[in-house]
């Protein structure tokens, strides 16, 4: 969860980076989308969708481990 909270800031931005132009916004760069951003809506744009991102960490990266060791499992057995 720790690493959602550093990562949705830049997520955000890079996602509205992607739509520049196609929102009727056109952001000069980086810096630019990050201060209108912030100077529009308030420091909690940066962290909108992260409660969903968290929720969302726990089945994936349970998934993830589960088969990371089946995996392992499996490549043991077959040596």
């Amino acid at each position: 969860m720790c690493g959602w909270a550093v990562g949705t800031p830049m997520d955000v931005i890079k996602a509205r980076l992607q739509v520049s132009g196609v929102s009727g916004r056109r952001y000069r760069g980086f810096f630019h989308c990050i201060s209108h951003s912030v100077r529009t809506e308030g420091v909690a744009v940066l962290f909108k969708g992260l409660t969903v991102n968290c929720i969302r960490a726990f089945p994936v990266n349970m998934s993830v481990f589960a088969t990371y060791e089946l995996v392992v499992r499996f490549l043991r057995s077959a040596s």
